[in-house]
């Protein structure tokens, strides 16, 4: 359906864009021809430079006198240059035209020898000459500016220079430059005239990008108003340049005359040979080429890498070598579209079954650095033969020296945008034959060339296109219509009629509306215009993408510029992190970003973090070399040229804007973020600048994901377990999980003795990691352990476990005895119980309720070391120390005989002198040591030399005396706690109460992994009790949280005292020592040698049940299935929760992957897990919202947000496909509506620039004061949100809720409204008093119409429905139908004053 829908719109859609082109078109053209016809020669010199004083000419003499001096002039071209044929038609054409179009073939000289043939021409005559040729990439303007003033003899930067970005080499001597477009085009805009130049030269025309295209607009408008004298060349070595010269016609006589076109005829020197596919069947199978699926197939890798092997007999047969006794590998080019593809072949030609043949891979692509590009200038080692594997980045300008061979794939990924969604994908496809051209033209430059094609001849001429789709067609607009916003002549649609392909009118419109979502544009009604606001001309002037530069504007309006700047410029450039060259080797590049990340869950907090630790380091002065910088950077996986890079961007950023008026505030008032306060406020702007790119976690049915996660792991932690399937189960799976330890040890960088291996008997495995020190937040947090373990899956990691003969491999498991390693959670009386030889707390046995404690150490109110607070543990603890202090011991001795070694070491309390207590070797060096104090549960650190041997055996053999115990079913408060633990008031209140207290007991729920769960009941001098667990919650420091499987069964054992009584006293020992975890019981035998099996099996997985997925809010992008980039640290997204919180993930881009239903998202970001955050962050950013309530109007429910209604009697969006719908979690109030408005009154305040900021250096004080003002009043509204406790809710959908104007007018609190500002306030909706007893009986009518309407088929008749409101029994539906219906209901529901509407919707949200 929709598929008709879109072949009926598409029509109607091309007609009205060649309607309102044709219009404008012929407009412009009109009132050309009036304009050469009306004005004199003394006016057209109005809108033209005025004429050049003898004064001024004279100056302009002796400067070029001065250049004449310092450089020399001879021109001295290449004789084998076809273009120096033509040099005297070329000169008199220029001379004689204002437009003049050169076709010429790849390697006539055009690039570099035109702008040096009109350089002499005017040098020799005396005549100021000042040329600016455009390149579309850097590359290419660095290398041509190189290589030309390497031909004159000109020191780089002199006569020659260059301008990309941010960098330059020219100075006032320079009378040549080599430019990006976007270089000039900046220029014009701002200039509006080009009298700067005497020549513009605009090269490689027929690429068609945007800027390319709204240049050639620009160049035309000011050659027809301005700048006149200006002469223009256009060059291209395209097949067909017939439509620039038409664009470019001029008056002669009454009639508008094409442009003239000199085309340079191919004189090479050297030969170009092309082969096609069905032409190489010499080398084996031709892989298969579709038409309608253009990729790379792993075939067609295959049969590249044969075609390279085959080069070299090609070059023996030549005999162009160089040198005695041996030919020359020349160089191997290869196009490739992307670089997925190209690492995809690099990963294959540099595999182990290549490795002998001396290749020297070149990658050449957008994201590597500059310096990286300019490796393929350099000779490669001797002997080896240089392959570059290149997107379309070297498909023109430059020469790759000593090419040979070009194996072009013939794809190309292109830019797109959905007119209706604005989605953008990066879409494969078939080149076009003009891109083909210049490829093969990169070969038969410097000798005799071959160009394979690696599709069938007649492919290559039925199915690939003449030319590709210019980028105005179909890539997105925001910066082209900005930029026309800026040249100020007219609106963008009337400006970009103008271009040569103009954009469609559902592009423009949809790019205006995004626009006006991002502040670029006031929300106004005009569908192809709208006012330009600070932050659109801003967005404008910086050579960046509209979101980045909103968040570097949010930065500044929160009190973090610096950071903003940092984080924009990071996403504007190539990866900060080192990427493997292959899918295999991502897993440690993933745990490094995620370590840099520090628990942000940011991409881009990443790359901040790294860039303000090289800083710290550089200005330190740590490092003493290059060498050193280097190192460091390799160690911490970090590129260092990219490092480099985003410093001077960073640097030209801040330039900028403090041209715009936008600094760092200075002052006593300057706000000031710290800690992970500061990380907070990141993700929001991050927030702020990136919507609505907002996907939420799909809604599962709780109860449901619950049992999942129990039934896939085998009762095990989801926190720290992951499975794996496909193991023989005839197979005993005990024999090799000592290999199963090793691989994960190897991929985890974790020792192999906390990995545990488990098995059930099924096709199952689990890995289950065990923390060396527990914490409080490892007991409710997912370990990293199982985010790596899933991108093991997602990077492809084989886990392949060699296997024994089943015969023989049972045999050794029977005589190995591995039956042992079996876990169960029930009794089995005929499996022997394993118990540990380490030391270890007695825990209590499972008759055992309270128990009185003794606090030793506190990590946290959650978390803490006791012992038992009675008079035997009192002797015993007085005893150890007593025999460890009162004689001198003997110096203990490493390396420990064993693990957990029982040593006495000394401990400080109270600034009292050190004592020996019992501890436990952990970790060591040669003079520092790592211990654990075992009867007080604290670590410390302490002299290899000050540790003393136990003589005593009995005090080594009794149990520790403290044990680990947690507040069990509570966790950290998510409210105003941005990383989900706890927070120091948390902490100073728990603190407190233990200290005031006179005795301390603990109300025992279960005992599981050697921690003691319980309730903790504090007694203070008066006798009052106060259990901690529900005093933190009720405090608002701590929330309600789910036991394990584990503790809930230890749990339900200690409730059944009279199942435990009756128990036999096997049974009884076997749960109490399934209490203790299994720390030190996963010491496997070794797996089998590799030589001795005979099979293999390679496991699927790892898995986790936590895994999640998530769904955009957007109505566009609601039900598309959402991939996270691979480089990200959100590429593997899990969720503890099993509730239907509201956890959000932003994107910097959207991607939707070609010809599917899946988004790609980039540099993601995954804001803290705390209740109403998500709603919160809606109502701040959003361009407009409609509140929407519950039926009865007691509380609010959900929004709409978006761009607005598009008047106010529809329902209909102006944007609709961006309008979300976002369910409140928590109760959103009034107060909280105020304070929202507050906020975002701060930010239009903050958002407006003063007016005379535009391109000033000069200091306002009083500018900086009012921001200082601005910054402090965000901050406290912020804050104040953040830190507000709300009580939850369920959420609650309403009828019709993405529909506009759902309320009249009378229902809304009217306030004062900032029309015209970036966020306008929102209107509250008038709520009445809530009546809980109204709203049950509400809920019980709804469920009764429900039973009422239900299938009589299927409900008995005799099934009994009671109606509270009137006090009657019903039997079946029918009846239930007609007391609802009936005279005495109906004025009992009267009575209730409730409209049916309210109603109904009951019905729709809970039935």
């Amino acid at each position: 359906m929709a598929m008709g829908l879109d072949c009926d719109v598409t029509p109607r859609r091309d007609m009205e864009k060649v309607k309102y082109v044709k219009n404008y078109t012929e407009k412009e053209a009109e009132e050309y021809l009036k304009f050469m016809d009306s004005t004199s020669e003394n006016s057209k010199a109005k809108h033209e430079c005025k004429a050049v004083t003898q004064e001024q000419k004279e100056l302009y003499n002796q400067n070029l006198a001065k250049s004449y001096r310092k450089c020399d002039f001879t021109y001295e071209p290449k004789s084998n240059l076809s273009i120096l044929s033509m040099k005297n038609t070329i000169l008199s054409m220029i001379e004689a035209n204002s437009v003049t179009v050169i076709q010429g073939p790849t390697g006539c000289g055009k690039t570099t020898q035109i702008p040096q043939l009109l350089l002499d021409a005017n040098i020799k005559k005396r005549l100021h000459c000042n040329i600016i040729v455009t390149q579309p990439r850097r590359i290419a303007a660095i290398s041509i500016a190189k290589r030309v003033s390497q031909e004159g003899r000109w020191p780089l930067g002199s006569v020659v220079g260059y301008r990309v970005g941010m960098k330059q080499e020219t100075s006032s001597d320079t009378r040549l430059t080599y430019c990006t477009t976007e270089i000039l085009l900046q220029q014009l805009i701002k200039k509006k005239h080009m009298l700067d130049y005497t020549h513009v030269i605009l090269d490689e025309i027929h690429e068609r990008d945007q800027e390319m295209d709204f240049l050639l607009l620009i160049v035309k408008k000011l050659l027809q108003t301005n700048s006149s004298l200006v002469k223009v060349i256009l060059m291209s070595a395209t097949i067909d340049v017939k439509k620039f010269a038409e664009y470019f016609s001029t008056r002669v006589g009454n009639k508008l005359v094409p442009a003239p076109v000199i085309e340079i005829l191919e004189k090479g020197c050297f030969e170009t040979h092309t082969y096609y596919l069905d032409e190489l069947k010499d080398l084996g199978a031709i892989p298969e080429v579709l038409p309608a699926e253009p990729k790379v197939t792993k075939s067609m890798i295959k049969f590249c890498a044969k075609m390279i092997i085959a080069f070299d007999q090609i070059d023996q047969i030549n005999h162009d070598g160089k040198g005695k006794g041996g030919e020359a590998r020349h160089t191997v080019l290869v196009f490739l579209p992307g670089i997925y593809e190209i690492e995809e072949l690099y990963a294959f030609l540099s595999s182990k079954c290549h490795e002998d043949r001396s290749w020297d891979l070149v990658m050449l692509h957008s994201m590597i650095s500059s310096d990286e590009q300019q490796r393929v200038f350099y000779k490669a080692p001797a002997r080896h033969r240089r392959i570059i594997l290149s997107t379309n980045i070297a498909e023109s300008s430059i020469t790759v020296p000593d090419v040979k061979y070009v194996i072009d794939f013939c794809l190309v990924k292109v830019i797109a945008v959905d007119p209706i969604s604005n989605y953008q994908s990066l879409r494969l496809d078939w080149a076009s034959k003009a891109s083909c051209v210049q490829r093969g033209g990169r070969a038969g430059r410097v000798m005799d060339g071959r160009v394979y094609r690696l599709v069938p001849r007649t492919f290559y001429r039925i199915v690939l296109d003449d030319e590709g789709t210019p980028a105005m067609l179909r890539a997105p607009l925001a910066n082209v219509v900005l930029r026309a916003k800026i040249f100020d002549d007219g609106d963008p649609r009337s400006l970009l009629a103008l271009s040569l392909d103009p954009p469609g009118l559902q592009n423009l419109r949809g790019t205006i509306l995004q626009l006006k979502e991002s502040g670029a544009m006031m929300n106004d009604h005009q569908p192809f215009d709208g006012q330009l606001t600070d932050m659109g001309r801003i967005m404008a002037l910086l050579p960046l993408d509209i979101q980045i530069t909103k968040l570097i504007m949010l930065g500044h309006i929160f009190g973090i510029l610096r950071d903003g700047v940092v984080l924009g410029a990071s996403m504007a450039l190539k990866d900060t992190f080192v990427q493997g060259e292959c899918r295999g080797s991502s897993v440690s590049h993933y745990s490094t970003k995620k370590r840099w990340a520090r628990e942000s869950d940011s991409d881009c907090i990443a790359s901040l973090n790294v860039y303000k630790m090289w800083q710290n380091e550089k200005a330190n002065r740590r490092f003493t070399s290059y060498d050193t910088e280097k190192q460091w950077a390799r160690r911490n996986g970090v590129q260092l040229r990219t490092l480099r890079e985003l410093d001077v961007l960073v640097n030209e950023i801040t330039r900028r804007l403090t041209r715009l008026g936008v600094k760092e505030t200075v002052g006593v008032r300057k706000v000031i973020w710290e800690g992970r306060e500061r990380d907070f406020i990141l993700q929001v702007i991050l927030a702020g600048a990136f919507y609505p790119n907002y996907f939420v976690k799909r809604s599962l049915n709780v109860e449901t994901r619950e049992d999942n996660v129990g039934r896939n792991l085998n009762a095990l932690d989801p926190l720290k377990t992951v499975c794996m399937r496909g193991w023989p189960m005839k197979q005993p799976g005990y024999l090799y999980a000592k290999r199963l330890q090793e691989i994960f040890s190897q991929h985890h960088g974790v020792p192999a003795e906390r990995i545990t291996i488990s098995f059930d008997g099924s096709s199952r495995v689990y890995v289950q990691y065990r923390e060396k020190w527990t914490t409080d937040e490892s007991l409710c947090r997912i370990s990293d352990f199982v985010y790596t373990s899933v991108k093991m899956r997602h990077c492809e990691i084989p886990i392949k476990i060699g296997l024994l003969n089943a015969t023989e491999a049972e045999k050794r498991s029977k005589d190995q005895g591995l039956d042992r390693f079996q876990r169960t959670v029930f009794f089995n009386k005929e499996r022997q119980i394993r118990r540990s030889d380490c030391i270890r707390p007695k825990l209590p046995g499972l008759d055992v309720t309270f128990v009185p404690l003794s606090m030793q150490n506190i990590i946290s109110p959650g978390y803490f070391w006791a012992t038992l607070d009675d008079e035997d543990t009192r002797k015993s603890m007085r005893w150890i120390e007593s025999a460890l202090n009162t004689r001198p011991l003997r110096e203990f001795r490493f390396p420990p005989t064993g693990r957990k070694t029982v040593v006495a070491a000394p401990m400080e309390r109270n600034d009292s002198p050190a004592t020996y207590h019992r501890a436990t070797v952990e970790k060591y060096s040669a003079e520092i040591a790592d211990v654990f104090l075992i009867d007080h549960g604290r670590i410390s650190r302490v002299r290899t030399g000050d540790l003393r041997v136990i003589d005593d055996v009995e005090i080594t053999k009794l149990p520790s005396l403290a044990f680990r115990c947690a507040l069990a079913s509570v966790r950290p408060s998510p409210n105003g706690n941005s990383q989900g633990q706890w927070s120091r008031v948390s902490r100073d209140c728990f603190e407190s109460q233990i200290h005031r207290s006179k005795e301390i007991f603990g109300q025992i729920y279960s005992v599981a992994d050697s921690i003691v769960n319980l309730e903790l009941i504090v007694i203070d001098k008066k006798g009052e009790k106060l259990n901690m667990n529900a005093y933190l919650i009720e405090e608002g420091h701590a929330t309600s949280r789910k036991e394990s499987f584990l503790s809930k069964y230890n749990h339900d054992l200690r409730t059944e005292l009279d199942i435990v009584g009756a128990m036999l006293p096997e049974e009884r020992s076997f749960y109490e020592e399934r209490q203790y975890d299994e720390d030190n019981l996963s010491e496997y035998p070794c797996s089998p040698k590799e030589e001795d099996c005979d099979s293999w099996v390679q496991l699927h997985g790892p898995y986790s049940p936590l895994e999640i997925d998530m769904a955009q809010l957007t109505a566009a992008g609601r039900y598309k299935r959402v991939y996270v980039d691979n480089t990200s640290v959100n590429s593997v997204l899990l969720d503890e929760n099993p509730d239907r919180s509201t956890r959000l993930l932003v994107a910097q881009s959207i991607n939707r992957l070609s010809e599917s239903d899946y988004l790609s998202l980039r540099n993601t970001t995954l804001l803290p897990n705390m209740p109403g955050l998500a709603a919160l962050l809606v109502l701040i950013f959003a361009p407009r919202v409609e509140l929407r309530c519950s039926p009865l109007a007691t509380r609010y429910t959900e929004a709409l947000c978006g761009l607005g209604p598009i008047d106010s009697c529809t329902g209909r969006g102006v944007f609709p496909d961006h309008d979300m719908k976002i369910s409140f979690d928590v109760e959103i109030s009034s107060d909280d509506l105020r304070e929202i408005n507050k906020l975002r009154h701060w930010m239009n305040v903050g958002m407006q620039l003063p007016r005379n900021s535009y391109d000033s250096d000069d200091d306002d004080d009083d500018g900086s004061e009012q921001m200082m003002n601005c910054q402090n009043h965000v901050k406290r509204a912020l804050l104040e949100l953040r830190d507000r406790r709300r009580r939850p809710q369920d959420p609650l959908e309403v009828v019709d809720s993405d529909q506009w104007n759902r309320y009249d007018e009378s229902f809304f609190l009217h306030a004062a409204r900032e029309e015209g500002e970036m966020y306008p306030l929102h209107k509250a909706l008038k709520l009445r008093e809530k009546d809980d007893q109204l709203e049950e009986m509400v809920k019980h009518l709804a469920e009764l119409y429900r039973l009422s309407n239900a299938d009589t088929r299927k409900v008995s008749n005799s099934s009994l429905a009671c109606c509270k409101l009137c006090k009657m029994e019903m039997f079946g539906p029918l009846n239930l139908r007609c007391h609802l219906y009936s005279q005495q209901h109906i004025k009992n529901e009267e009575s209730l004053q409730i409209p049916k509407r309210i109603l109904r919707e009951y019905c729709y949200h809970y039935y």
